[in-house]
């Protein structure tokens, strides 16, 4: 067998471990996190959904066949909880110098700084293409009439890290959002949070047009 080294994850992700396998079969899989079992599988890969930090650990996979076993070198998870761990995952795609780590750098030019993507569960290297985005969806409000609807997904433990979603109606004057009287529903599954906004179009005076940006800052 061989290993493949260090796998990071944010929560919520699905992980794949697996390893490069050569022998005859038929063949059995057993697993084990930090010397414990966790179970056997029918291929030399061992599937996590939602990850939370519980998960993270160094796996151990011992491979068997008529012929006897081996036991492959431990793959570490890690799962991703501040902005410590994601600047280890930086580290890990190839960004070592320190201006580059820094929460408010944008180390692959994507527009997406590191901050934002990991208050947002993103891995790094995401670009606009992953960022959420805005639907408008027709004659959907209570009252009648179009409705944009805005969903993304954030931590639900920030640790260190505040979201900040703003409004605009013209991309010039900004200004936060009242929660309280916003129709927004949030969702929890593995250690994220779906939020999901939908504003009312057809009451909106003038152009109907709505614009939402979101916006990381660490605190204390």
């Amino acid at each position: 067998t061989s290993q493949p080294g260090t796998v990071y994850a944010n929560p919520g992700d699905t992980v794949h471990l697996s390893f490069e396998v050569s022998g005859s079969s038929p063949m059995t899989f057993a697993w084990h996190k930090n010397g414990e079992p966790v179970g056997q599988t029918a291929e030399p890969e061992l599937v996590l959904p939602a990850a939370t930090a519980a998960n993270a650990g160094d796996y151990r996979m011992t491979a068997a066949n008529a012929g006897g076993n081996a036991q492959s070198g431990p793959v570490r998870l890690r799962v991703v909880v501040d902005y410590a761990d994601w600047a280890d995952w930086l580290r890990a795609a190839g960004v070592t110098e320190a201006e580059r780590l820094a929460p408010e750098a944008d180390p692959f030019g994507t527009g997406v700084p590191n901050l934002l993507a990991h208050a947002l569960v993103l891995p790094p290297g995401t670009g606009r293409e992953g960022l959420p985005q805005i639907r408008m969806v027709p004659d959907s409000s209570p009252r009648g009439g179009p409705e944009a609807v805005f969903t993304f997904q954030r931590r639900s433990d920030p640790r260190g890290v505040s979201l900040i979603l703003e409004k605009s109606g013209d991309l010039h004057n900004w200004r936060p959002l009242d929660w309280g009287a916003a129709d927004i529903t949030v969702e929890e599954t593995g250690g994220r949070e779906t939020v999901t906004l939908r504003q009312p179009l057809a009451d909106s005076p003038g152009p109907r047009q709505t614009f939402f940006r979101l916006r990381a800052e660490t605190v204390p």
